[in-house]
């Protein structure tokens, strides 16, 4: 890798540790298109699954045992797995302008969705069928289509889906989602690393980087802890909504 590609690597890696740990949301959606700036966005795509997945490991051990208890769980990450590698099929054969599209319009809508008034997954929710949300059956498939779709890192959209939906406390939403999300990511890094996608030398990189992932996500934490909720979670938004409709522009 140049020295170029090793400092957007390092400046963006920190800042997802930041958001990781702070807002625990955006950090896949803010480092993919952050990395796409200067990476092609197939290798983007790959030198994110390494990162993530380090930052997962230290989320879940913050949130150890708080997640929701099996069955539930167990048919959750199963789901996941199993949309995890139907996308890693698929990714591989997308051209790069269409990964490109498929990256810029899902952060663009996930950002909105939280700007606006209306509340997506809120808004979403409230509309199913009162027979159909009575059963964690919505859950479940949120949960498939979130493993699709962390393949490009918005798996995170889908999997707050079925929290919301399974009406979790915050503290057993967050630790689940951390769970599902660690587990998509190892079999996205494993998957990619199968196929070709992700060669070592990114994989060596990330490891370098687990000093800056660890020190940010502390810094995260302890920051985020004195400016007010709504607002970083905001701004968070509005850094997503940014990072990827250049993304999106740069497609065409």
């Amino acid at each position: 890798m140049t020295s170029a590609e090793l400092t957007i690597l390092f400046v963006a890696t920190a800042f997802a540790a930041f958001l990781k740990s702070g807002a625990g949301i955006g950090a896949g959606l803010f480092l993919l298109p952050a990395l796409s700036l200067i990476f092609d966005p197939f290798k983007a795509l790959a030198a994110t699954a390494p990162l993530l997945l380090l930052m997962d490991i230290i989320a879940v051990g913050c949130h150890w045992k708080r997640w929701i208890a099996p069955p539930v769980l167990t048919v959750m990450a199963g789901l996941s797995v199993i949309g995890v590698l139907c996308g890693s099929l698929a990714v591989q054969h997308l051209p790069a302008n269409t990964l490109k599209t498929v990256i810029g319009v899902i952060g663009v809508t996930y950002a909105l969705s939280n700007l606006l008034p209306c509340r997506g997954l809120h808004h979403l929710t409230a509309r199913l069928p009162a027979s159909f949300a009575a059963t964690a059956i919505p859950a479940y498939l949120a949960s498939f289509l979130g493993g699709v779709f962390n393949v490009v890192n918005a798996g995170s959209v889908f999997y707050a889906f079925s929290m919301v939906h399974l009406k979790l406390k915050s503290r057993v939403f967050v630790a689940t989602c951390c769970v599902l999300i660690l587990i998509s990511n190892f079999v996205r890094a494993v998957s990619f690393f199968l196929n070709g996608m992700l060669p070592p030398d990114l994989i060596i990189s990330a490891l370098k980087l687990i000093p800056v992932i660890a020190v940010f996500s502390w810094l995260g934490s302890r920051i985020v802890a004195r400016c007010p909720p709504a607002l970083f979670r905001n701004l968070v938004f509005f850094l997503i909504l940014a990072m990827c409709a250049k993304t999106l522009l740069s497609a065409f």
